[in-house]
């Protein structure tokens, strides 16, 4: 977690020593012991961010309604500050233009799908018809290389994943077809 002195506690560093440049988040680590136990580990610099965006005293007047004891509020405090920069920010995510698409955007969208569709078994096709054409004698290796890629491209459009083409007869027959 960090350094400590001779004597076992947590080392100071030379900005600690100053007690006005602490943050009250640095408080609840000093003299609660950290934030409430909860379920879940948080980094301390996210705590940090967090609880600058929403200082305990923005917070601790709702706070305090749930909670009377105050030091079982600060020591929450970091948690709700958490939750309340996650909540902001999917609502800003939400709020931003493009994240939902209308209907003229999602017919679009289909249509582009469709056309790359259309073009991908084009190329499927054509891959497959130079595949299986009579070879050429002058480039003997050609005919090998494009049907090993259209067998290995059947056989994960069949769902059978592999770095490489599976060989066995049951494949060989069931992918082609």
């Amino acid at each position: 977690m960090g350094a400590y002195n001779e004597q076992g506690e947590p080392a100071r560093s030379a900005w600690s020593s100053f007690g006005s440049l602490r943050t009250d988040l640095d408080r609840v680590y000093l003299e609660l012991g950290g934030p409430a136990p909860l379920r879940g580990r948080i980094d301390r610099n996210e705590f940090a961010r967090c609880c600058n965006e929403f200082a305990w005293g923005k917070v601790e007047p709702t706070l305090r309604r749930f909670q009377k004891d105050r030091d079982i509020a600060r020591r929450h405090w970091p948690w709700v500050a958490f939750a309340l920069s996650q909540y902001r920010f999917e609502r800003k995510e939400r709020q931003q233009n493009g994240v939902r698409l209308s209907p003229e955007e999602v017919i679009g969208l289909l249509n582009d799908i469709s056309r790359s569709a259309k073009e991908l078994v084009s190329g499927l096709a054509k891959l497959q018809t130079y595949s299986q054409a009579l070879g050429d004698p002058t480039a003997p290796l050609e005919k090998p290389h494009l049907r090993y890629l259209d067998q290995l491209i059947s056989q994960a459009a069949a769902g059978h994943l592999a770095p490489e083409v599976n060989k066995g007869p049951i494949h060989m027959l069931v992918d082609t077809i």
